[in-house]
């Protein structure tokens, strides 16, 4: 009996003129599918069938592969019901059917189609290669919502698809705000593409994506409105050397003129701006960061440096790798791939990863005389592998990353650098990006001591800097020189080739200008034995920048060599005493060389340099790197503690200290004693003078002296209707005053701070005080908000007089008491993280209610427990205050 196995068109199997598989269209033409014809009578065991079965099923795995699986069969099916053959993708028919089945028989026909699906599985694997090939399954997704070009670029590519519209597939044909994975919460406004088709090859919005992300990266980079100075900036910009460099557009010249010199000091300038991108899109509330500098490289060699991912360590010495894990396009001026770079930040115990597109390509105008641009953006990729899973990997994602190589008109060997990035990163926690930018960033954590959290190379745990000097009898009598990178921006390499030209011996011992093979029995990768064999030691950084003294200096000293030093232009403040020669001190290298020779042939001049190391450390130098005997992680929590709860921070020290003014909510006598002394007054019409209130305490204690979380003060003003609570919540005192008022009166809030500035006024809701050392505010939350030209509030030498009307009730008062930052340059006329984060507490939120509406508050909390609790102002009776770890307080019910 002759059996036909036809593969049919369906949801789940190729057929027809389309190849399908869940979602995915193809462009290719149609592939025939042959019939496959299967004659096993000894399958059918002898059963008579007049009905249809569906025996087998097909589907696709997500890698295109073909799988065969038997149908669920009922072994007590009706003769009557119906089963059409053409529905399901493989059938037995016959002439005739016993009308009732046994359970054997259909037994029987469960084991035939077991044996026949394997028969229709081997006849449909050959068709495997030619689906695959049809099948487009990307992995690599970037968002492009932000990039104002994309949705013109992606309309002029859909106008070469072929097929129908309905049939183009999300993200691969077309822009799609549904996420490319799970993890990724949906966004309406989003718009994701594809990078690639899954088999390596670019998918048809990748080249539009690239070039919408290009153009909106060198837009914005240019874009001088966007963009804000920071101080040491704003001098630079004043001298007017970099006018005809900075922000100039692309199209009025292919080069720019150098601001400095090659050689001169300003060659060393960095140019740093923040700022924040217009548009409403991922990443809008993160301020980016906009950098400009000569680099001693042509345009070309600066470029092949970064989009190099083997060479990220000769510039970044966090690196640990950076992996090329697709590359969709490459050749000598352009360059496409996906990226995974791995770094170890030095107060991290974690590794940072970034899985990142990089594209590379010429400027317009192309080529040398204009230059590169290298632009990159965080992909999400649908193969996560388990690293990525890792607890002990940080996921970053770079929003924005631009790198603009500018050619330097005459100076084929210099470029200019313009840098720009819009970083999302759990290591800068969203408080620091909102309120210091990426000037955070920047001197937030580095080895700069004008960041909050200094992290120098040096510490008293990895460097013993007074071991014994190398014995000048047995010293070789020259310098030795180890560095792998050639690409300094300092000309370091310029020095030591002028050295090696000159009669003082330099043995160049890595692969920088390297001139001299160590010993066999040498291990170069022991840096210190190395130095050890020499009466010096080239100790050159890679860069000069105030307070970047690498391990190069460090472990020289510790190494008992006698340092030459280069690099940066303060070293001299962590170096107080003399066991280091400095380069620029000397008016030139042909004299530093003739120095370096008379040291080594003077040993009473040589064995000077070393004195120092027989005799205790100089204080200046002890205090300095006092803050090393502690881990940058303590530091950083500790800096971090400070900034959320207004505390003091000594710099110096590293170290909390303690508000100057008196903090803590006290009340004595019915009245707050602490952090302001409280007197209530009324205007008597009759003398048109103001005589002085009482208040009666509603309940038990007249005194609570210090406040715990849960407890609050009440009390009844005299001859009113009025009722003022006070608690306290997180450092802060707040005062509630609710009731009715027939008549206006004066509430005096009389602080310790005497010889203040003016009053300033934020927004309509805060005023504070502050001499030189502590700032007072004072944030109120009402009916009826005040600015400067109102008079609900007037200071005089440090009182704040409340005017409460009628009009006002009820008003909330919050009294913010905090030391000044006086470490960041201007910080002192601005809100303070703490500040604004407990003034918008109060005032981001619309409803008050009454302490006395217990019974209701209580019912609408019941009623509300999933929605923001913080509108609940007021802490009503057996409240208390819960910290959602966001700024904003939550109230719960105990």
């Amino acid at each position: 009996m002759g059996l036909l196995k036809k593969i049919k068109s369906s949801s789940s199997v190729v057929g027809g003129s389309k190849w399908k598989s869940k979602g995915t269209l193809a462009h290719s033409k149609s592939v025939p599918i042959p019939a496959v014809s299967i004659d096993k009578p000894e399958l059918h065991n002898n059963i008579v069938i007049q009905r249809c079965f569906s025996v087998a099923t097909g589907s696709f795995s997500p890698q295109g592969l073909i799988s065969i699986a038997p149908s669920p069969i009922s072994f007590f099916a009706s003769p009557r019901s119906q089963n059409t053959c053409d529905e399901s993708i493989g059938s037995l028919s016959d002439d005739e059917m016993i009308a009732h089945e046994t359970k054997q028989r259909a037994s029987g026909i469960l084991d035939a189609a077991t044996k026949f699906s394997y028969q229709i599985e081997s006849a449909v694997s050959p068709l495997k290669e030619a689906v695959i090939s049809h099948i487009h399954i990307p992995t690599m997704f970037i968002r492009t919502a932000d990039l104002p070009m994309m949705r013109q670029s992606e309309h002029e590519c859909q106008s070469f698809y072929e097929g129908e519209e309905s049939e183009w597939q999300d993200h691969f044909h077309k822009s799609s705000s549904r996420p490319p994975l799970p993890s990724i919460d949906h966004d309406p406004n989003e718009c994701w593409v594809a990078m690639d088709d899954g088999n390596g090859n670019s998918a048809p919005l990748a080249e539009a994506a690239m070039s919408a992300l290009v153009q909106t990266g060198m837009d914005a980079s240019m874009d001088q409105g966007m963009w804000t100075a920071n101080p040491a900036t704003v001098k630079l910009l004043k001298t007017g050397v970099w006018d005809e460099t900075i922000f100039v557009p692309f199209d009025d010249r292919k080069s720019v003129p150098s601001p400095h010199p090659k050689g001169s000091k300003g060659k060393n300038d960095v140019l740093v701006w923040s700022g924040t991108f217009s548009h409403q899109y991922y990443g809008c509330d993160l301020p980016a960061i906009r950098c400009e500098a000569i680099v001693n490289m042509s345009p070309k060699a600066l470029a092949t440096l970064l989009i190099d991912s083997s060479r990220v360590k000769e510039y970044n010495k966090m690196s640990i790798g950076r992996d090329d894990i697709l590359v969709l396009k490459e050749s000598e001026n352009c360059v496409t791939k996906v990226v995974v770079g791995k770094s170890k930040p030095p107060m991290l115990g974690k590794i940072l990863q970034l899985k990142t597109l990089l594209h590379m390509q010429e400027l317009p105008g192309g080529g040398e005389e204009s230059g590169y641009i290298i632009v990159s953006r965080a992909v999400a990729h649908a193969d996560e592998s388990e690293a990525d899973q890792d607890p002990k990997v940080i996921h970053s994602e770079m929003l924005m990353g631009v790198n603009i190589i500018r050619s330097v008109q005459g100076e084929p060997d210099r470029c200019i650098l313009i840098n720009l990035n819009h970083l999302r990163s759990p290591m800068i926690p969203m408080m620091m990006a909102k309120r210091l930018g990426l000037s955070a960033a920047k001197f937030f954590a580095t080895t700069s001591f004008r960041s909050e959290v200094p992290l120098p190379y040096f510490s008293f745990a990895e460097y013993n800097i007074q071991n014994p000097p190398v014995s000048f009898e047995d010293g070789i009598k020259g310098a030795s020189f180890l560095a792998r990178n050639c690409g300094s921006m300092n000309d370091r390499e310029e020095v030591v080739q002028k050295l090696m030209k000159t009669a003082f011996r330099i043995d160049s011992l890595s692969s920088c200008l390297n001139n001299m093979e160590p010993n066999a029995m040498l291990d170069t990768s022991d840096k210190g034995r190395v130095m050890r064999k020499y009466l010096f030691h080239l100790a050159f950084e890679n860069q000069n920048t105030n307070d970047y003294i690498t391990e190069k200096l460090w472990g020289a000293l510790s190494s008992g060599t006698l340092p030459v030093y280069l690099g940066a232009p303060n070293v001299k403040d962590h170096v107080p005493f003399k066991g280091v020669i400095f380069v620029d001190d000397f008016p030139s290298v042909e004299a530093l060389a003739k120095y370096l020779i008379k040291v080594s042939n003077d040993k009473k001049l040589y064995e000077s340099y070393h004195s120092w190391r027989e005799e205790p450390l100089p204080q200046s130098f002890l205090t300095k790197y006092n803050m090393s005997h502690t881990h940058s992680k303590c530091r950083t929590c500790r800096w971090a503690h400070a900034r959320k709860y207004g505390l003091g921070w000594n710099h110096n020290t590293q170290s909390l200290e303690s508000v100057l003014l008196p903090r803590e909510t006290c009340v004595k006598a019915n009245h707050m004693a602490s952090p302001a002394v409280e007197s209530w007054w009324v205007a008597d019409p009759g003398n048109h003078a103001s005589h002085k209130l009482e208040l009666k305490t509603i309940g038990e204690s007249e005194s609570l002296c210090p406040f715990f979380q849960d407890d609050i003060s009440r009390a009844r003003l005299e001859n009113s209707d009025m009722i003022r609570s006070v608690w306290s919540n997180d450092g802060t005192t707040d005062i509630l005053i609710e009731g009715e008022a027939f008549y206006s009166h004066t509430l005096r809030l009389a602080f310790p701070l005497q010889n203040h500035e003016a009053p300033q006024y934020i927004e309509n809701h805060t005023l504070w005080i502050q001499d030189n050392r502590s700032r007072v505010s004072l944030v109120l939350s009402s009916n009826a908000g005040f600015t400067e030209n109102t008079e609900i509030v007037t200071v005089l030498s440090g009182v704040f007089q409340i005017h409460v009307t009628p009009e006002v009730l009820p008003v909330r008062i919050r009294i913010i008491v905090e030391n000044l930052d006086t470490f960041h340059e201007g910080a002192i006329g601005q809100p303070s993280y703490y500040g604004d984060m407990m003034a918008n507490d109060i005032t981001n939120h619309p409803q008050l209610f009454s302490i006395e509406r217990l019974s209701e508050l209580k019912q609408y909390v019941s009623m509300q427990e999933s929605s923001d609790r913080a509108l609940l102002q007021c802490p009503p009776l057996h409240m208390k205050s819960v910290n959602n770890g966001q700024g904003s307080k939550k109230r719960q019910d105990i």
